[in-house]
């Protein structure tokens, strides 16, 4: 979904007859199969999908999509959360309750509650997640879909919050779901909402697939500084780097860059701090050569121009040309580094001046251990199909 998730929008009402077609979707009931299975198991037992998400907060960082706006979006949606059943350590489980957490990437003001019509149905899907079905109906052909859920739904509201944000208020099953991992290869919960109009939307935490990351391996040095004071301490976190993907990079000087900076490039190397290249220890200290404060942290095996786009904001901005990375799956989880180089004669005694540098690990694409299938408008209720983003994890708890 592209549409910016934090813009209000006016939609026209959804017909009166929303609620009871939306009851009508899904079938009820349990499998007697499963209830077999279970046996006398009669306690709730707790489980965090994906299952990753319950010890580290998602990698966001490059995803064209970083949250989930559209199960509880601004207006009505339908939408599946598929979660492979694998990543389920549980072999059999009896719950009662939903709970969701906001991202801690993004927040949607104002600070208000968000309340809407429901109906949030299990089941066990025959299909794996990655091979989720655009039609709804495809993905509860299992044996053991029930309606857990229909009814007034209010979920608190969101404050701005660090990982791990809190586990909301649950939502109460009227039904208990006995969940039995052998006999499905995905969890699906299936929930269709008529959505708080004039409202923002609620946004959820979501893993997506590895896109790879942007971590500082050096921080630039105080004392090296343009002519003007600026200091190259900044850079883009994306685009990431990831196989088949076109790769640049931005760096900013705070203030603006100074007038006497002639040249800019960006060295690329496989090696960066706290290793060896050509003999030399990196970073290497450029004091005796004339450039106090500086130094070159990684290995120059490439080189890119940079290209300065101006002062913007106050801020001196330089940014490279696009780089293919090979499409190769053997390149994800390898490294590289980058810094800026800035030429200004009058900044020291060698003219040079050094910045940030930053460690690429290529992303695999790996997916998360779950797929969001994903459709909104007025006819949600009715609408048989929608989007489907494999790989795409939303975070949930079942109780």
């Amino acid at each position: 979904m592209t549409r910016d998730p934090t813009t209000a929008g006016s939609y026209a009402s959804p017909p009166a007859d929303y609620l009871p077609a939306m009851l009508r979707l899904g079938s009820i009931g349990t499998a007697p199969a499963a209830l077999a299975l279970l046996g006398g198991l009669s306690t709730a037992q707790t489980v965090v999908l994906p299952s990753a998400a319950a010890i580290a907060a998602p990698v966001v960082s490059g995803s064209p999509i970083a949250v989930n706006a559209s199960t509880f979006f601004d207006r009505a949606s339908h939408t599946q959360l598929l979660y492979d059943a694998g990543d389920i350590a549980l072999g059999a489980a009896q719950w009662t309750a939903l709970r969701v957490r906001p991202s801690a990437s993004y927040t949607s003001p104002p600070a208000t509650p968000y309340s809407t019509l429901a109906r949030i149905s299990l089941a066990s899907s025959p299909l794996v997640h990655t091979d989720a079905s655009p039609g709804f109906a495809a993905n509860l052909a299992g044996p053991n879909t029930v309606t857990v859920f229909a009814g007034q739904l209010t979920l608190s509201a969101r404050l701005p919050a660090t990982w791990p944000t809190p586990w909301d208020v649950p939502v109460l099953f009227s039904t208990p779901y006995p969940f039995v991992r052998a006999i499905g290869k995905s969890l699906v919960v299936d929930i269709v909402q008529q959505g708080p109009q004039f409202q923002f939307g609620w946004l959820l935490e979501l893993t997506p697939p590895d896109f790879g990351t942007v971590t500082t391996a050096l921080v630039a040095g105080a004392g090296c500084a343009l002519s003007n004071g600026a200091i190259a301490a900044t850079r883009f976190p994306n685009p990431t780097a990831y196989p088949g993907c076109d790769w640049s990079v931005t760096y900013l000087t705070q203030p603006a860059i100074a007038p006497s900076v002639s040249s800019a490039l960006v060295l690329l190397g496989v090696l960066g701090p706290g290793q060896s290249w050509n003999g030399w220890q990196l970073p290497i200290d450029l004091l005796p050569y004339g450039a106090p404060g500086c130094s070159f942290a990684i290995s120059a095996d490439a080189v890119m121009p940079l290209t300065q786009n101006g002062a913007s904001f106050g801020f001196g901005m330089f940014s490279s040309a696009k780089l293919t990375i090979p499409n190769d799956p053997s390149l994800g989880g390898s490294s590289f580094y980058d810094q800026p180089v800035l030429r200004d004669p009058a900044a020291n005694p060698l003219g040079l001046v050094t910045g940030i540098a930053s460690r690429s690990r290529i992303g695999t694409l790996a997916p998360a251990a779950g797929t969001l299938v994903e459709a909104t408008g007025l006819n949600a209720a009715t609408i048989t199909g929608g989007t489907v983003r494999r790989g795409y994890a939303t975070t949930i708890r079942l109780d």
